[in-house]
């Protein structure tokens, strides 16, 4: 099983290079991340016809994690579990062919001390 990842930074912006690359590539499993669309709004048609079942697990102009596969996906889990942290769409947990997918988008850990270091030690944690 051929497994790729690929940081989109926006799947609507991309979309050009991906269908491309996913054309001559042809992986089997691909984890996007920092999608920046909402499920809804997830270009899911063009990459169907690609052949790549989608599991979508997005946000409106940040985060947002998918995995598009070549054989049907199960067992989709999104988010950490637990309480207690703002879940910013960061994970996407799925079983692709009897494989354990675990999509992550991590925050950035920025320089010690603001809180966005401090927030992504405690997502860290979390995961």
């Amino acid at each position: 099983m051929r497994i790729a990842t690929f940081n989109v930074n926006s799947i609507r912006a991309r979309m050009p290079v991906l269908e491309r690359w996913l054309a001559e590539a042809a992986p089997d499993v691909v984890a996007l991340q920092e999608i920046k669309v909402e499920d809804g709004s997830f270009p899911r048609e063009p990459l169907e016809a690609l052949g790549y079942y989608c599991a979508i697990y997005g946000q409106k102009s940040y985060h947002g994690v998918a995995v598009l596969a070549r054989q049907p996906i199960e067992a989709v889990e999104a988010g950490l579990p637990g309480e207690g942290m703002l879940d910013d769409k960061r994970v996407l947990h799925c079983v692709v062919d009897g494989v354990a997918i675990v999509n992550t988008y991590v925050p950035n850990g920025t320089k010690v001390g603001p809180d966005k270091f401090a927030y992504t030690l405690a997502w860290l944690d979390r995961f």
